[in-house]
């Protein structure tokens, strides 16, 4: 009989393919979440049972599974008198955006069922086979993804959790996949509330640290605490081996002898110690842009690889793919086996995703919402449209992050021809947090700082408003990690219904 499991906001990035995962396990899968997505209608397909909002009754309904397993499992093993029931409890799971007073975290618990984080449920596969962490406060998901798809060139079959779904070979994007159980499982690993300290794995590979996430860290020594925590390894398991930008080792003060292999793109191979074994180092030479995107020689130590001509636009994309390559040469494979994966992969849902492009006019989707990442992406805009106007619509992700970097944003959209900026997204943020700051501040910080920026107080109000900045060759870049990616999808309906008529 099938193990039950359920998956409390199970429409999560994170939370969606951890139920995938599940499926392939031969789990029978249930889930509940406040909306209905595109993602949980894929759920639905492959046999998991969806429930719209949270109720006790959505778990009080899997006792009746849970003694039946627990009937067939006593049948199967027979106790002596006295012995307690064999009971397999289902594996209850629950989003970090799920609080412990969730009613169903609360009946799984009445019931005397542990309830997991999703960290955690990571946490336990991460000790089953060779896994390769990949963190970072930006690139964390394209980084995973590159790994993935490396490994799966490769012949490899590994099985990875990314936060966002990915091409990964033929066929449909995904998001999860169990793989073969031989082969290392990659996870994308998340700072925030501590969670990577849950995960065991053999390799951690960090692309960059910076202040993020102070709403929970209180400041940027809180962040580089969790992340030396999380390269350190926890005390029930070995440490993992390290693969760092150089950028990430300044930021941690993590000594040289402490990495197993380094990142050095452009100026950090300057900062690297003069006696350091060149073996351990991974750069990249004779780095251009063609037709918009980088092409590269990799160099693993003395070793160099052939070229690779990237399908993702931008310069920061040549180390989230020296990083990915560095990680795969670490866990023992030869990443040269892989590089047709990674000249093919085009990126993930919502990370520079281009909607629609067309001579007169493109959309770009992007999930970009701290200052390095928004200046990335704008740099990889310039190189992936030279020729076109820039106009941004972003729509900042919490009060607190908006508040601890307005000067930055200001500084970094002041470089698009245009921006529109829409209300916050409001995610964990206290009343003051909001009473704080506003979106309109944002905007008068990019004009203060010589850009041209608007206001729309809704996502209604930002299409209409996106269209009257409309002029020929015009690329849309629309941020956020939020739910601004509903006016990228109207500007792809409303362009598209202007050219037809």
């Amino acid at each position: 009989m099938k193990r039950r499991s359920h998956l409390i906001g199970i429409g999560g990035s994170g939370m969606s393919g951890a139920a995938q995962v599940l499926l392939e396990r031969g789990f029978s899968v249930s889930g509940s979440d406040q909306n209905d997505s595109a993602e949980l209608a894929r759920l639905r397909d492959a046999g998991a049972l969806i429930f719209r909002g949270h109720a006790a009754e959505h778990v009080e309904r899997l006792r009746e599974g849970a003694d039946a397993h627990a009937s067939s499992t006593a049948h199967a093993h027979p106790t002596e008198p006295g012995d307690p029931p064999l009971i397999v409890p289902p594996l209850i799971v629950r989003s970090l955006a799920v609080p412990e007073s969730n009613p169903e975290c609360v009946a799984a618990r009445a019931a005397g069922w542990p309830v997991l984080s999703y960290a955690e449920l990571l946490g336990r596969w991460s000790r089953e086979r060779l896994a390769i962490s990949i963190a970072g406060t930006h690139g964390k998901t394209t980084t995973t993804s590159m790994t993935v798809a490396l490994l799966d060139a490769a012949g490899v079959e590994p099985g990875f959790v990314i936060g966002g779904r990915a091409r990964i070979g033929p066929g449909a994007p995904r998001a999860a996949c169990w793989g073969a159980r031989e082969a290392p499982f990659v996870l994308e690993s998340c700072e925030y509330g501590g969670s990577f300290h849950h995960l065991r794995p053999r390799i951690a590979a960090v692309t960059n640290v910076e202040a993020d996430h102070l709403d929970y860290y209180g400041d940027f020594d809180g962040v580089r605490r969790a992340f030396r925590r999380f390269v350190a390894g926890e005390p029930d398991a070995a440490p993992p081996r390290t693969v760092l930008t150089v950028q990430a080792a300044e930021a941690l003060g993590i000594l040289p002898r402490e990495v197993a292999r380094w990142v050095a793109d452009g100026p950090g191979l300057n900062l690297l110690p003069r006696d350091l074994d060149p073996a351990i180092v991974v750069r990249a030479e004779s780095v251009e842009v063609c037709e918009g995107t980088p092409r590269f020689v990799p160099v693993l130590g003395e070793r160099r690889l052939r070229a690779v001509h990237l399908g993702v636009p931008g310069r920061h994309n040549v180390t989230n793919a020296l990083v990915a390559i560095a990680a795969v040469a670490e866990a023992g494979f030869d990443p040269a086996l892989g590089l047709a994966g990674l000249e093919a992969f085009r990126g993930a849902e919502r990370r520079f995703q281009i909607l629609c492009d067309t001579p007169e006019h493109a959309v770009v989707d992007d999930y970009a919402h701290h200052p390095t990442e928004i200046e990335a992406t704008l740099e990889a805009a310039r190189q992936r449209f030279p020729d076109r106007s820039l106009a941004v619509i972003y729509q900042p992700h919490q009060a607190s992050r908006t508040r601890e970097h307005l000067s930055d944003f200001g500084r970094v959209l002041a470089r698009a021809d245009d921006c529109l900026m829409t209300e916050i997204y409001y995610t964990r943020d206290r009343d003051e947090d909001r009473r704080d700051v506003s979106s309109l501040q944002v905007a008068q910080e990019i004009e203060r700082c010589g850009g041209r920026a608007g206001f729309a107080a809704g996502l209604d109000e930002a299409l209409p408003r996106a269209l009257d900045l409309y002029r020929d060759k015009i690329v849309y870049l629309v941020m956020g990690a939020g739910d601004v990616f509903r006016v990228a999808e109207g500007l792809v309906r409303e362009l598209s219904e202007r050219r037809r008529s």
